[in-house]
């Protein structure tokens, strides 16, 4: 069950990530216009390894916590609710590096 957790959490913010990283290309397509296609694929997948980075460590508290919050309960259901803070918080950084 803690696997599933972690790989839904991991794809979640990854899909987030990619998102955004799709949204500042679009947002700067000016400036990515003189590039070639192939320079532009690799700085944008290289921007995207250094988001996932970031999305494993926003990601690893809330994992803790939740860890401890099904050790801790009687009942072991949980919702989705200890995702809301690390996708919060990409989505912010995201949106600071677009801005």
């Amino acid at each position: 069950m803690f696997a599933r957790v972690i790989f839904i959490g991991s794809l979640s913010l990854s899909l987030i990530s990619f998102s955004m990283r799709i949204v500042f290309a679009c947002f700067f397509s000016e400036q990515f216009a003189a590039m070639p296609f192939k320079e532009m694929l690799y700085a944008l997948l290289w921007g995207y390894r250094f988001d996932l980075a970031v999305s494993v460590a926003f990601m690893l508290p809330a994992v803790v916590l939740l860890y401890a919050w099904i050790g801790l309960s009687r009942h072991r259901q949980h919702g989705l609710f200890w995702l809301y803070p690390p996708a919060l918080l990409l989505l912010c950084a995201q949106g600071a590096d677009i801005m």
